[in-house]
C-alpha cells in the first residue's frame, strides 16, 4: 500500500560516491534535497580499493574540488599515504593517489551530508520512478515551508530574461525540452511503500541494481560488501525505454596483517611532502601507513591454470562483461601468457583495523582457489583471508540515453550518475554525480545546464564518452583518453575550473578571492621571469656546470635557463640570488647581492613594493635602457658596478673565493619535495604584496611549480591552444533534438542511424560518433548553413 511520506525538489537514489556528490550540490545550491540508500552504512563506502585518486584519477578528483564538490576534501581528512604518481614522466601525465582509511572516509562523507542544510537522509530501496505526461517537470509540488531563498529559484519566479536561451544558440540547453513530449518525471516510491514527490531525480545506484556476488560456483544476490541489492528499479526503467546493460567488476581478497611476512616484501615509501586534493588544503598531517609491493611467481600461475576451469569468467557463469583495463588475476594469467610475475600491492584500510587489501589480485576462483595461489606469493605463505575476492554483476544503462548534461532524453527530470552509466571507479562516479546534482538544480532554476568541455577538464572526456560513445565494458579514466591532457593538468584544475564553480554558487567568496590571488601570483612570477636578466658571473656559470648544465656567454633571462630541462624554478632564483637581481629590483642602490639574497628579513622594500611604480625591479627589466642596474647586469663587459658584482669575491661576501667562483654555491633544491624554498622566490612574493593571509608555503609552491610548467612547456601549450580553437569552431555548432539526419541524403546509412540514436548537441560531438565519418560532419556543416 502507497502512502504520501514528503516532498522535494530533488530526490537522489544511492549514497555512493556519485550520490553524495550530487545530493551536496543539489543542498547546498538551495534545493530541498532526499538522499535514499539501502543501508546508511552505505553512504560514502569504499566496498574495493581503499584508495582515492591515481592515473587521471587524481585530476578528476582535483576537478571536483575545483568545482566546489567534497571528494577531495574527505580524502585529504583521511589519507594515510600519499604518492603523486608518474613523476619521471611529464607534468601532463602527474596524478596525484592517496590511501586512504575507509572506515574514517565513509564516517566523515556521511557526517558532511547529515550537517548540509535542505539535505535529508533517508534509508531505503527505490523500487519506482514516478512519471506524468508533459515535457516538463511537475514545477507546483514544492514544500510550502521552502524559504523565500530557496523559492527565488523555481521557474515561476525566475525572470524570462533568466531562463535557458533557445537551444538554438548554445549547445546543450536541449536539457529542457521543449520540443518532444515525453513524461516527465515527478517522484519516486521505496520499496514500503512511501511516496516522495520530487521535481527532479537522480539515479545514482553504483552496483545495486539486480546485484550478484559470485565466488567461484557459488552466486547469490548481493550488492557489494555484503549488503541487499536493489531487485526492482531495473524493471521501470526498461519500461520507460532504457536500454539496461549487464556488466561485472570484482574486488581482492582482505587479509589479516599479522599473517603477513613484510621482510620478504619491497617497501613502497609516499612523498616527503604530500601534495593535498583540495586547494583548501594548506597542508596534509598524518602518520604515514606503509604499502609494500610483492610479486606473484611461477607457482602462481600453475595453480591458477590448473584450476582455470572452476573460475566463472572462464566457465561461462559470469554473464556480465568486466572492466578492460584492470582484470582480475586469472585473466591477466591467461591473457599475458608471457608474463612470469604479475605485481600486488599490500595497502592498509585504515588506521584502526589490520585488514589490509591486497591490489591487483582481484579474483572469482573458488575460496579454496585463492587461499591455495595466494600462499604462493612470497610473504604470504602463512597468509589468513578475512574476506575472500569475489565478482559481482550488476545492471546499467546505455549512456548514450543521456544528453551531455546526464539528464535523460527519455523522462525529462530524470539524471544518472556514476556506474549505472557504465563507468567504473568511484573518482568517475563522483566527477559525474557532482555534475548531476549541479545541472538537477540549474533544472529547476530555469537555466542551461553545466557542460564541461572535452578541454575544459578530463570531467568533459569522461561524461561525453560514455554519453556519445556509450560502453559494453565498465569505463576507465586514463589520461590517454584525454587529447588535450597537456592542458587538463592536475595542478591546473582550478585555474580551469574554479570560475564556473563560483558562478553555479559551489565556491566561497573567499576562496574565490585567494583563487584571483593566486591567478595573479603566476601571471607576475612568469612575467618576471620572462623579463629579467642575468649576467655571465663566474658564479653563475659554476652554479650551472655543477647543475650539468652549459655556462652562458652573455646575458640572457631567466625564462631562457628555466626552459633548459635541467634547470627548475629553485636553480634560477638560486641565480637570481647570485646577481641580486631579486632585491635590486626593490631597492638595487642599498644591495648587495648575497646578503639581500640571503635572509627574507633583509628585503627592506617589502612595504612599498605593492605598485609596479615602486616596484623597480620589474620597471628596470621592462626598460633597461632607463635602468643602469639593468644595464649593469646585461652588459658587464661595459659597467664597473657588474664587474665587481661578477666577481667571486664580491658575490660571496667574507668568503675565501677561488677563480672560477665555484666555491659555497648553493644547495640545489626541488620545491615539490619538501625543502626549503629559496630565499630569493620568499623575497619575490613578500615584495608583491599579496595578502599576507594566503602567502602560505603552499601558495608559493604552487605558484612556482605552476610558473614552471607553463615557462618550460610554453611551445607545446601555445600548439595544443590552436587545436582547441579548432575544437571549439564545431562544439559551437549546435545540433537540436528536432534534426531529422534521414532526411539528410549527402549523409551516409551508417551516420543517418548513429545519429538519430545519440541525437548529438553539436557538430563536435556528431564527429565523435563511431561510424561517423569527416565527409558526414562536412554534410552535417553544409546542412546548418542552408538552415541558417
Amino acid at each position: 500500500m502507497r502512502f504520501e511520506a514528503g516532498k522535494y525538489d530533488i530526490c537522489v537514489v544511492g549514497g555512493g560516491h556519485a550520490g553524495a556528490e550530487a545530493a551536496a550540490a543539489a543542498a547546498r545550491l538551495g534545493f530541498k534535497t532526499a538522499l535514499f540508500a539501502i543501508n546508511l552504512d552505505s553512504i560514502g563506502n569504499m566496498p574495493c580499493n581503499p584508495s582515492i585518486g591515481g592515473t587521471s584519477k587524481g585530476q578528476l578528483v582535483r576537478e571536483i574540488d575545483a568545482l566546489g564538490g567534497i571528494m577531495g576534501k574527505i580524502a585529504d581528512k583521511t589519507t594515510l599515504q600519499s604518492k603523486m604518481l608518474n613523476k619521471t614522466k611529464g607534468p601532463a601525465v602527474y596524478s596525484l593517489r592517496a590511501q586512504i582509511d575507509r572506515r574514517h572516509y565513509q564516517i566523515e562523507m556521511k557526517h558532511y551530508l547529515e550537517q548540509c542544510d535542505n539535505l535529508d537522509i533517508k534509508q531505503a530501496e527505490v523500487v519506482d520512478i514516478l512519471t506524468e505526461c508533459g515535457s516538463m517537470p511537475d514545477r507546483n509540488h514544492a514544500d510550502e515551508n521552502i524559504s523565500p531563498a530557496e523559492k527565488a529559484h523555481t521557474m515561476e519566479n525566475i525572470s524570462p530574461t533568466e531562463k535557458a536561451p533557445s537551444a538554438e544558440n548554445i549547445p546543450g540547453t536541449e536539457n529542457i525540452s521543449q520540443t518532444e513530449n515525453i513524461p516527465a518525471v515527478c517522484g519516486i516510491v521505496t520499496a514500503n511503500g512511501a511516496v516522495y514527490r520530487a521535481r527532479a531525480v537522480i539515479l545514482a545506484t553504483g552496483t545495486y541494481l539486480r546485484g550478484e556476488i559470485i565466488i567461484g560456483d557459488v552466486t547469490r544476490p548481493g550488492g557489494p560488501d555484503g549488503l541487499f541489492p536493489a531487485n526492482y528499479l531495473t524493471q521501470r526503467l526498461v519500461d520507460l525505454g532504457f536500454t539496461v546493460l549487464r556488466l561485472k567488476t570484482g574486488t581482492p581478497a582482505r587479509v589479516s596483517r599479522k599473517s603477513i611476512d613484510f621482510s620478504a616484501m619491497e617497501e613502497q615509501a609516499g612523498d616527503a611532502l604530500p601534495t593535498p586534493f583540495s586547494h583548501e588544503t594548506e597542508e596534509l598531517a598524518f602518520e604515514e601507513r606503509k604499502v609494500f609491493l610483492a610479486h606473484t611467481t611461477a607457482e602462481t600461475r600453475e595453480v591458477i591454470v590448473r584450476n582455470i576451469h572452476r573460475s566463472p569468467i572462464y566457465n561461462g557463469s559470469i554473464h556480465g562483461v568486466g572492466p578492460r583495463y584492470c582484470p582480475s588475476i586469472e585473466d591477466k594469467v591467461m591473457r599475458f601468457a608471457d608474463k612470469e610475475r604479475h605485481q600486488t600491492f599490500i595497502e592498509p584500510m585504515g588506521r584502526d583495523t589490520e585488514e589490509v587489501y591486497l591490489q591487483g589480485l582481484s579474483s572469482s576462483l573458488p575460496e579454496d582457489v585463492q587461499l591455495e595461489f595466494l600462499r604462493t606469493i612470497p610473504g604470504l605463505e602463512n597468509l589468513s583471508v578475512m574476506r575472500p575476492a569475489y565478482a559481482i554483476e550488476y545492471d546499467a544503462i546505455d549512456a548514450r540515453d543521456l544528453r551531455l548534461s546526464l539528464e535523460s532524453k527519455l523522462v525529462s527530470g530524470l539524471f544518472f550518475a556514476g556506474q549505472i552509466n557504465g563507468s567504473s571507479g568511484y573518482e568517475e562516479a563522483a566527477a559525474q554525480g557532482l555534475v548531476a546534482g549541479i545541472n538537477a538544480a540549474n533544472l529547476l532554476r530555469g537555466r542551461e545546464p553545466l557542460i564541461i568541455r572535452r578541454d575544459e577538464g578530463y570531467v568533459g572526456v569522461l561524461i561525453d564518452d560514455l554519453v556519445t560513445l556509450g560502453t559494453r565494458e565498465p569505463y576507465r579514466m586514463m589520461t590517454s583518453r584525454a587529447e588535450y591532457r597537456l592542458l587538463l593538468r592536475h595542478d591546473n584544475a582550478d585555474l580551469r575550473l574554479t570560475p564556473k564553480g563560483y558562478e553555479i554558487g559551489l565556491i566561497s567568496e573567499e576562496r574565490y578571492r585567494a583563487f584571483l590571488s593566486k591567478k595573479k601570483a603566476i601571471d607576475d612570477l612568469c612575467d618576471w621571469i620572462s623579463r629579467t636578466t642575468v649576467p655571465p658571473a663566474p658564479a653563475v656559470n659554476a652554479y650551472l656546470e655543477s647543475c650539468g648544465s652549459a655556462r652562458i656567454q652573455s646575458g640572457v633571462t631567466l625564462k631562457d635557463l628555466l626552459k633548459r630541462p635541467e634547470l627548475n624554478v629553485a636553480d634560477v632564483f638560486n641565480i637570481a640570488g647570485m646577481t641580486g637581481a631579486v632585491e635590486n629590483a626593490a631597492a638595487p642602490e642599498n644591495s648587495t647581492a648575497v646578503e639581500k639574497a640571503g635572509s627574507s628579513a633583509n628585503f627592506a622594500a617589502v612595504e612599498d613594493a605593492g605598485s609596479s611604480a615602486n616596484f623597480a625591479a620589474v620597471e628596470n627589466a621592462a626598460a633597461p635602457e632607463n635602468s643602469a642596474a639593468v644595464e649593469n647586469a646585461a652588459a658587464p663587459e661595459n659597467s664597473a658596478a657588474a664587474e665587481n658584482a661578477a666577481s667571486p669575491e664580491n658575490v660571496f661576501p667574507g668568503e675565501s673565493a677561488d677563480t672560477d667562483g665555484a666555491r659555497n654555491l648553493p644547495a640545489r633544491s626541488d620545491i615539490s619535495s619538501g625543502e626549503p624554498l629559496p630565499a630569493g622566490l620568499v623575497g619575490f612574493f613578500r615584495l608583491q604584496q599579496y595578502d599576507r593571509i594566503i602567502l602560505t608555503p603552499r601558495f608559493m609552491r604552487d605558484v612556482s611549480q605552476e610558473a614552471e610548467i607553463l615557462v618550460k612547456y610554453e611551445g607545446y601549450i601555445a600548439r595544443q591552444e590552436q587545436q582547441i580553437a579548432q575544437f571549439k569552431k564545431l562544439e559551437n555548432m549546435a545540433l537540436g533534438d528536432d534534426v531529422d539526419y534521414n532526411a539528410i541524403k549527402t549523409l551516409s546509412l551508417e551516420a543517418r542511424e548513429k545519429l538519430s540514436a545519440v541525437k548529438p548537441e553539436s557538430i563536435g560531438q556528431a564527429g565523435r560518433i563511431s561510424g561517423v565519418t569527416p565527409g558526414d560532419v562536412t554534410a552535417l556543416i553544409v546542412y546548418l548553413k542552408m538552415k541558417g
